[in-house]
């Protein structure tokens, strides 16, 4: 295992619950997808994994929709013998393959069943962090907000990964009153798509995850 770096990654509040995690971040799709170039050996792909942890950078990304599936399995295999104590592990759901096309889904069934899956997939029996990964414009934020709630046992925090958000998800009473306190932290990929919303963001969100 590679020794830690000597070089110190800061460390950042993540919306307002306490979350602490590294200023830079691993996302690890391209790890175990295709979808810019072939996907990579796993074992080169686990000490990559192991490098940034000893490196400090343990804030780590994934989802469901990678893959689909296999980018959480590898990370299941990566964070054994005590290396999921070390990171903060974040994974979305929202997105899945029905009949060979991508659909956006929000309803609160499959929200539970999503979180079930990625709990073997992952090798563990928590998450850090859990995006929505896309908005579901056919079922209204609260209701999938209120099933992520009472799945994860606290008031969730929401990230709102690119499309489609539209400004009346952003008008929503129950959206606004959810991130009143500043619970709020999204993707800079909502103000590449909808530059729009920026002043919105810069009033609602505590956090910006690039």
């Amino acid at each position: 295992m590679a020794a830690e770096s000597s070089v110190k990654v800061p460390r950042i509040k993540l919306g307002s619950q306490g979350l602490e995690v590294s200023a830079q971040g691993l996302g690890c799709m391209t790890m175990s997808s295709a979808v810019y170039g072939p996907t990579k050996p796993e074992p080169d792909m686990i000490k990559l994994i192991h490098l940034a942890i000893n490196s400090g950078i343990t804030f780590l990304d994934t989802s469901d929709f990678y893959g689909p599936y296999t980018n959480e399995v590898l990370l299941g295999k990566a964070l054994k013998d005590g290396m999921r104590e070390k990171v903060e592990l974040a994974t979305k759901f929202g997105r899945r393959i029905v009949d060979g096309q991508m659909d956006i889904c929000g309803d609160p069934a499959y929200v539970r069943v999503a979180c079930e899956a990625w709990l073997k997939r992952l090798d563990t029996d928590c998450i850090d962090l859990y995006y929505q990964h896309r908005a579901d414009t056919r079922v209204p934020i609260e209701v999938t907000q209120l099933r992520q709630s009472y799945l994860l046992n606290v008031h969730p925090s929401i990230v709102i990964n690119m499309d489609p958000v539209t400004q009346q998800t952003f008008d929503n009473t129950y959206f606004q009153n959810l991130v009143g306190g500043k619970s709020l932290f999204t993707s800079d990929q909502v103000l590449f798509t909808n530059p729009a919303s920026q002043p919105t963001v810069n009033d609602l969100a505590s956090n910006l995850v690039d």
